[in-house]
């Protein structure tokens, strides 16, 4: 398993500065211990791309930060619209792409949502969702550390990074570390600053129970842009 993670890890591009955002909310400088000149950033949203037959050409979108609305881990896949619709109609509004959402962590579970027909007699589909919720299906389980302190206990090494790929990881976010740019601000409880690196309208995908509605994230100048 070590070996298959460090060659994927290989065929990931070096983060791009262009396409890395980086911001720190309002009020970071006068925590306790904060330079008052730091550039440290509290949040960060960038694109991976992998040279493989198999991925080329697939975005993988990242964003993390501190002081955010939600606390939660989540992976989306997103599939491709379809390139035709399979009824016809003047009407018909482009549908949804179907996704599959990996919630980690605490309240983990998988979501998929796919296009289920409006009742009537238009072609017009939305978005249903079909959850599972691992807790409710499996019961109680073994904490994250409970878990790796039984691989250290057992001498079981695979829950653990390996040099080969750690020294990828650097190599991969070498480019954004230590930058002279000051991040871009932001506020406590949004969705921080402003990015180009969401979809190709600038959007994200909803992030956990608490989140209503898409968030839009405008490209500021380029000339003000802290990357």
């Amino acid at each position: 398993m070590h070996n298959a993670q460090a060659d994927l890890l290989r065929q990931v591009r070096a983060l791009s500065v262009e396409r890395t955002v980086r911001g720190q909310y309002h009020g970071y400088l006068a925590e306790r211990g904060v330079d008052d000149n730091s550039t440290t950033e509290t949040y960060v949203a960038t694109e991976l791309s992998i040279d493989s037959d198999r991925w080329r050409g697939v975005p993988f979108r990242l964003r993390t930060g501190k002081r955010l609305p939600v606390n939660a881990v989540e992976v989306v896949v997103e599939f491709r619209r379809p390139t035709a619709f399979m009824a016809a109609g003047g009407a018909t509004r482009q549908p949804e792409p179907n996704l599959v959402r990996f919630r980690l962590g605490r309240s983990d579970g998988v979501t998929i949502s796919i296009q289920a027909k409006e009742p009537g007699s238009g072609p017009a589909s939305r978005p249903v969702d079909l959850a599972v919720d691992f807790d409710g299906v499996l019961g109680h389980r073994q904490e994250a550390y409970e878990r790796l302190l039984d691989d250290v206990l057992d001498g079981s090494q695979q829950r653990f990074a390996s040099q080969q790929t750690i020294e990828q990881e650097w190599r991969i976010v070498a480019p954004i570390l230590d930058l002279d740019a000051a991040p871009l601000p932001y506020e406590p409880r949004s969705w921080g600053p402003g990015s180009v690196v969401g979809g190709p309208d600038g959007t994200w995908h909803l992030v956990g129970p608490t989140e209503t509605a898409s968030y839009h994230m405008a490209a500021p100048p380029i000339d003000e842009r802290a990357v």
